[in-house]
């Protein structure tokens, strides 16, 4: 039996995928406050790090500490792959 070498390919490589950032953002809240409601930033107390995402297939890691640090664009991987992308929004 001979076995064939097969090529595999990854498209891209996403640690957070979301339509925008206020979608993004909303959801964060959400876990961080195990609630289904919005909340109102006024009402919100800022964790040590609102949000942090780490591609395991480079070993990046990226902190947004606090709310106002989640970009408005989309997030390349700091490795340099421009397949990789720290956080990708859709519109």
């Amino acid at each position: 039996m001979q076995v064939s070498e097969v090529k595999v390919e990854i498209a891209k490589i996403i640690g957070i995928k979301a339509p925008n950032r206020q979608v993004l953002v909303d959801a964060v809240r959400q876990v961080i406050r195990g609630s289904s409601e919005p909340l109102a930033p006024a009402l919100f107390d800022e964790p040590t790090i609102f949000l942090s995402v780490r591609l395991d297939i480079c070993g990046s890691l990226v902190d947004f500490p606090t709310e106002a640090d989640v970009p408005e664009t989309s997030v390349p991987c700091p490795c340099g792959n421009p397949k990789h992308w720290i956080i990708k929004y859709e519109e």
